[in-house]
């Protein structure tokens, strides 16, 4: 079943709220800041359903300078360093063939967050507040890198490190 909702209708704030009452989990896209303005964000959430499992996903996260500015997937990547670290020795950067920020930056960390809050409300009755900023995501996932970088005080030139080129398996 679907439903659509045109949430600056007050009627369909008081139905997103109905099924509220009785979700396990709501998941939300928007800018940090626009549920709350609705009146449908996490406390009004939590005030009727306690066990709730609310997961706000953003480019950037609820805090900081760059919460409400637009982004995309490519976007993402480059904040985090991914960009950088594509591409032959040498060369330019290449834009990967799959969406790093939408899927590993967005979804999964989403998916973990919320299977994870949600085994804590089945234990505890209390629900949590999911934020997935994929920014930060992506960052967390880039674990060769951060490692060159929090070794070396730098990263790996690009084509040089274990998986561009450093391992004759990767070349």
């Amino acid at each position: 079943r679907a439903l659509k909702l045109d949430l600056k209708q007050v009627s369909a704030r008081e139905a997103f709220l109905r099924l509220a009452r009785k979700a396990d989990v709501i998941v939300e896209s928007f800018r940090p800041g626009v549920m709350d303005k609705l009146g449908i964000g996490y406390e009004a959430v939590r005030a009727i359903n306690p066990r709730i499992v609310y997961c706000a996903i953003t480019g950037y996260g609820q805090t900081g300078p760059y919460r409400d500015l637009a982004g995309h997937d490519l976007n993402y990547c480059g904040y985090a360093g991914v960009i950088e670290q594509t591409g032959p020795a040498g060369g330019d950067p290449v834009i990967p063939n799959l969406q790093i920020g939408d899927l590993l930056g967005g979804s999964l960390t989403a998916v973990m967050g919320i299977l994870a809050a949600l085994l804590d409300a089945q234990r505890s009755g209390l629900g949590r507040y999911v934020d997935v900023a994929m920014t930060d995501s992506v960052l967390a996932h880039t674990v060769l890198p951060l490692a060159a970088h929090l070794d070396h005080g730098h990263t790996v030139p690009r084509g040089s490190d274990f998986l561009s080129g450093g391992l004759p398996c990767y070349h």
